[in-house]
């Protein structure tokens, strides 16, 4: 049926097929219900900026207030303020260690599986909360529990303090590294996505895709796709191989997804391997063209939905298998 809705959306079902999903609408509020939460999914997915909880922004303090005021007092979050290394002088900073990552902008405030759009110049989780946040700079972070995320006061929309852990999808700019500072360690990166686990006196890099540029001690070394490396005590151990998307899902991102003009055949065996299915790919252009969104916690049928849209392709899935076709003409 969904087919044959979004052809409706698309003013491409002959009079039959119309007629058809008028009666069909009759028959439930809930179908209508449907239709439109299917329309705002693909208006979202048909912009770079993929969001797939559309929604008006509420207020950010109010988002802020409402968060604190949930929470014991004893539990209560105070204001993070970056500690003396991050806010030296940037001229300096780029002379010592630091991860070079993203400037926040605004995203969603994950509190089990509600998310909400926060705008916020930093942004902390508690105990069991996990955070997906788009910058400024079109770039999408996921916090992870109990961690904290300050923008750095440059005015660049490309630099963060991380203290915790965080996936990043970064949007590319030659002209603007993405830039992440952590007490142990730093990253520069032009485009990439990645996990950094940061804590006091070690960090723990994972590259999922690119290539990014870890500086500690005076020395960088280059991580590539598919490996990872980790700070101890100011220096960076020999690189290994990283573990795979479903073990960082299960260790703590849950069923997440996130492409940042990733070429559809990379993100199809993420998807294979996050869902358990087989991915086909029935044509060599459209395994080239990319993809940029993400999704919690989604069904595979809403991933098949807005990935085929968005790239104007048919998908269809039997017996666990996924096939993704260029649409006849």
């Amino acid at each position: 049926m969904d087919d044959l809705l979004l052809r409706f959306l698309h003013g491409a079902t002959t009079p039959v097929e119309c007629d058809r999903v008028t009666a069909w609408l009759r028959e439930s509020p809930d179908n209508e219900a449907h239709l439109r939460a299917l329309e705002e999914i693909l208006a979202v997915a048909r912009s770079r900026d993929e969001r797939l909880d559309p929604g008006e922004p509420p207020v950010a303090m109010d988002l802020i207030r409402k968060a604190e005021r949930s929470r014991p007092p004893s539990k209560r979050p105070h204001r993070f303020r970056p500690p003396a290394w991050a806010m030296a002088p940037l001229a300096v900073a780029a002379t010592a260690a630091f991860v070079a990552l993203g400037l926040l902008g605004y995203g969603r405030w994950s509190a089990g599986d509600n998310d909400v759009r926060l705008v916020a110049e930093e942004l902390m989780t508690g105990a069991g909360e996990s955070t997906t946040v788009r910058m400024s700079d079109g770039s999408v972070v996921r916090l992870g529990p109990e961690s904290r995320l300050q923008v750095m006061p440059d005015g660049s929309g490309r630099q963060v303090v991380l203290v915790g852990r965080a996936f990043f999808a970064v949007t590319p700019d030659e002209t603007r590294p993405f830039r992440v500072h952590t007490p142990s360690g730093s990253i520069r990166v032009l485009g990439t996505r990645f996990q950094v686990e940061a804590g006091v006196e070690d960090m723990r890099l994972v590259v999922v895709e690119g290539k990014v540029a870890l500086a500690s001690s005076g020395s960088e070394v280059q991580v590539q796709a598919g490996e990872m490396t980790e700070v101890r005590s100011g220096r960076a151990g020999a690189i290994q191989k990283a573990p795979g998307l479903a073990e960082l899902s299960e260790e703590w991102m849950g069923q997440f997804l996130v492409f940042q003009g990733t070429p559809l055949y990379r993100a199809a065996k993420e998807i294979e391997e996050l869902y358990g299915v087989e991915v086909r790919i029935l044509s060599a252009a459209l395994g080239e063209k990319t993809l940029t969104m993400w999704f919690t916690s989604r069904p595979l049928a809403d991933v098949l939905t807005v990935v085929c849209n968005v790239i104007d392709a048919s998908c269809g899935i039997e017996g666990g298998v996924v096939s993704i076709a260029a649409k006849r003409q």
